[in-house]
Order: structure tokens, then C-alpha cells, then sequence
């Protein structure tokens, strides 16, 4: 989870960023806890919103958030990669989950897969995975315009920002994100854990 502050005249709200929510869960044990959830719970109990929600937004209503999502990164995690993964495949359960969370987090966009793997044979993370933004060229953009409207309107939201997966980015990156459209972007990391006037 990472934290920025965002300031205004009257007073100052602190933002929280959560990446790669899905309607999934990455386990060892097929268990759904708040550390593991990546949306799979919603907002059930031991859910990580729920958790979010008890501990945190309930008591600090003035706290406000986005959650980054990349369209159908859950995708690479089918292979073998050591983890029990829970996958909810009832978009309408994720689409009430995000209208439900709406007060307090706002949608933003994290590529379409995230990333890929170098070689598919070898699904380990380690020195074997590209970013997405690492290897998007500018003859993507139709397909990127194609497959954001396809989210969007599937889960009936609109992205008017993102983050690039890992912070990493290539010479087309901004060109690409400039033809997009997009009124916001978060580009550093150095906005990890405090306010960057780079993002």
C-alpha cells in the first residue's frame, strides 16, 4: 500500500493507493485474508476493503483512495507459480464491489495484462518479467483505447488516471498515455510513502 498527500486550502486528506486489485486472492493455503485478498472478498468479512473499512476508513472518513487495476493481469498468475489462487469469475459480483467502494476509492488504470514473463516455460517472477509500459509501443494504442473501453463499460466506471507497473516506462510511454487521454498520471516512485510533486 502506498500513501501521498494531496493539499488544498482548508485542510489536508490523506490518499491511499492500492495496486493489482482483481477479483482474486494469491494464497499458499487457499485461505482469504485481508494480506492476501486482492479483491476476491469485496466487502465481505476478512476481506481486505473490510478490513480497510473497520480499521481504518470508518474511524478517518476524510481518508480517500484509488485502487490501480490492470485489466486481466490475473491472466499470468494461472501458470505454475507456486501459489493457490482464488478467482471470482461473476464480473457482477467485482462491478457492486467497485460501485459499493466508490465513496472512498477511485478506479485508476495499470495496463491491460501488467506485464508478461520473458520466457512462459519459466513462471518465476525473478529477472523473468517485463512491465507493461516497458514494452507498450505507440502502434498499441488502438488496442489499449479498445480494451479500456471494454473494462470500462463491462464494469461501468471510467479511468481518468493510472500508475505505470513498477514505475517502469519506455520512450513511448508518455506519447501513449498523452493520446489516451488521461488527466492524471503517477509516474515516480518516488511517491512511495510520501507526497512527490513528480505524480
Amino acid at each position: 500500500m502506498e500513501k501521498c498527500r494531496y493539499y488544498n486550502d482548508h485542510h489536508t486528506a490523506v490518499t491511499l493507493m492500492i495496486d493489482d486489485i482483481l477479483p482474486g486472492a494469491v494464497t499458499f493455503d487457499g485461505e482469504v485474508a485481508p494480506w492476501n485478498d486482492w479483491g476476491y472478498g469485496g466487502r465481505e468479512d476478512n476481506s481486505l476493503f473490510k478490513h480497510l473499512e473497520n480499521n481504518l476508513l470508518s474511524r478517518f472518513p476524510h481518508v480517500k483512495g484509488t485502487f490501480f487495476i490492470a485489466a486481466k493481469s490475473f491472466d499470468s498468475l494461472k501458470l505454475q507459480t507456486g501459489y493457490f489462487l482464488r478467482f471470482r469469475k461473476e464480473n457482477d459480483f467485482f462491478k457492486r464491489f467497485l460501485k459499493d467502494v466508490a465513496s472512498y476509492f477511485d478506479v485508476g488504470f495499470h495496463g491491460i495484462y501488467h506485464g508478461k514473463f520473458l520466457d512462459i516455460n519459466k513462471p518465476t517472477f525473478r529477472n523473468n518479467w517485463l512491465q507493461e509500459f516497458e514494452y507498450l509501443s505507440i502502434q498499441d494504442i488502438s488496442w489499449l483505447k479498445e480494451e479500456i473501453l471494454k473494462f470500462e463499460n463491462e464494469f461501468e466506471i471510467k479511468m481518468t488516471g493510472g500508475k505505470y507497473p513498477g514505475y517502469k516506462k519506455n520512450q513511448d510511454s508518455e506519447k501513449i498515455l498523452e493520446t489516451l487521454g488521461f488527466k492524471w498520471w503517477c509516474s515516480s516512485s518516488k511517491m512511495i510513502n510520501k507526497k512527490s510533486p513528480e505524480n
